[in-house]
């Protein structure tokens, strides 16, 4: 299969935790109570937009440079930089390569019953403009925890799981949390990706709840 060696490169390190590869990356902006924030300005307390609950407070912030996951000399951890439009995303992004997304697809819908899919960052390295990247000497990775499991917004149509309070634990133990929520199989995954790219308007989320205002762009 053509995308076997793709599969491979990150299926060779099972021994590392998924939460060394995921997270938001600083820098990108987020649905909150007072409009789009930048993630890395987020404190405990805030209330931020999600998918199932509304406004919800988090309850814990954890941040931590990118380098010093060992990203500089282990390309399988290096963020994925995703160029302009490749998804309906207006500008170029970048995301770690196990951050869980949800997105919105007729296929998924077909396939499994439900339009929304969560799949791993990872399964876009199948589209044209989605590469590796180095990190930047200054880039942070911040994880947002919720009283549980939360899918919030960000400002370019994606939308992201972020972990309950309580996998703190399991993440510093290098254990992985129980997930409520099902990630799909890497080659389902890939079939979604391909679908969204190829779909009206080119967007991974074409109903969203909530716009900022003007003061808030």
């Amino acid at each position: 299969m053509a995308l076997d060696w793709m599969n491979a490169e990150f299926a060779a390190d099972d021994a590392a935790p998924h939460a060394e590869r995921s997270g938001l990356l600083s820098e990108t902006r987020l649905a909150t109570e007072l409009g789009w924030r930048p993630v890395e300005a987020l404190a405990e307390g805030d209330l931020v937009l999600t998918f199932d609950g509304g406004l919800r407070p988090l309850r814990g912030i954890t941040r931590r440079p990118l380098r010093a996951t060992g990203s500089e000399t282990r390309r399988d951890f290096w963020p994925l930089e995703i160029a302009a439009e490749v998804i309906g995303n207006p500008r170029a992004l970048r995301l770690m390569p196990h951050q869980a997304l949800l997105v919105e697809s007729d296929l998924a819908e077909r396939l499994c019953g439900d339009p929304f899919a969560l799949l791993p960052a990872h399964a876009l390295r199948v589209l044209a403009g989605v590469e590796p990247a180095l990190p930047g000497p200054d880039e942070m990775i911040v994880q947002l925890h919720f009283a549980r499991e939360e899918i919030v917004f960000g400002d370019q149509g994606l939308m992201f799981l972020c972990p309950a309070a309580h996998d703190l634990l399991e993440q510093a133990t290098g254990r992985e949390a129980p997930s409520g929520y099902r990630l799909l199989p890497d080659a389902l995954a890939q079939e979604i990706v391909q679908d969204v790219a190829q779909g009206p308007g080119r967007s991974a989320v074409r109903r969203g709840p909530w716009r900022p205002g003007p003061a808030d762009a």
